[in-house]
């Protein structure tokens, strides 16, 4: 499915490796390694968990919001371009997201109109869910 934008995929991954690599030298090198020897690393693997359960509900809610708009297709497909869309979560409102929408209409012909409010449903539960956290932690 993927196999034609693998050349595009290595190329950008190169690119934002070297951007890395100048922002840390930019950010002063030598205080970004002061910084991650003081950070305790016992947290690390307890934040990645929590961060993968994130994004398995995530996965959830997008498999949820696409079976209610009838949008046909394998859940491994499904999957793929689920984590696609995760770099252009950097965008401003991870309205970059919407890349998702357009590789399923590249997959299975789904209109954009279709697809796109699936992105909005899932910003605007975004919304409610940190609206909650703030009432919560308040």
């Amino acid at each position: 499915m993927f196999a034609k934008y693998k050349r595009k995929i290595l190329f950008s991954c190169i690119a934002g490796a070297i951007v890395f690599l100048a922002f840390s030298i930019y950010a002063d090198f030598d205080k970004l390694i002061v910084a991650f020897s003081e950070f305790n690393w016992w947290y690390f693997p307890v934040i990645l968990a929590l961060s993968f359960i994130n994004y398995v509900f995530r996965f959830f809610k997008w498999e949820y919001y696409r079976k209610i708009l009838n949008i046909n297709l394998k859940t491994s497909t499904s999957f793929l371009i689920f984590l696609s869309a995760f770099v252009m979560s950097v965008t401003p409102g991870k309205m970059g997201e919407v890349l998702k929408c357009y590789l399923l209409k590249e997959e299975n012909g789904t209109p954009v109109a279709k697809s796109a409010p699936i992105v909005l449903a899932e910003r605007l539960t975004d919304f409610i869910s940190i609206v909650f956290l703030c009432i919560v932690g308040a």
